[in-house]
């Protein structure tokens, strides 16, 4: 598990994943919440989602309101409700693992100032 949180977590790390929603991500050392994971799922998944039921609405071939409107809400709940869950059980535990990991690191000894004299 290590190799892969480790993997996850350098994804987790790089601001371009985030964006355009970086102001999401938080601090290594802070948990990466069950209420953040929905936040993150509302902002992310809702766009392709949506191009999800456009491409299916397309193969389909039927353009009548009520289908419109139920491949849409399909889309857009199911691939909101996807991104959750995986990112909920893998993305969010390597995280928690490496914020649980830095907060038991001692911060180490205090600064006295130059040369180790007060």
């Amino acid at each position: 598990m290590s190799a892969l949180g480790d993997f996850v977590n350098r994804l987790n790390d790089l601001d371009w994943s985030w964006w355009p929603f970086l102001r999401l991500r938080p601090a290594r050392h802070e948990d990466l919440t069950t209420m953040r994971v929905a936040t993150i799922a509302l902002a992310f998944a809702p766009l392709p989602g949506a191009l999800l039921g456009i491409v299916s609405l397309f193969m389909l071939g039927s353009w009548e309101p009520t289908t419109v409107v139920r491949y849409l809400s399909t889309g857009v709940g199911a691939t909101t409700g996807l991104f959750f869950i995986i990112f909920r059980l893998v993305f969010a535990v390597c995280w928690n693992r490496r914020a649980a990991r830095l907060r038991a690191v001692p911060a180490g000894p205090p600064v006295t100032g130059q040369g180790g004299t007060t």
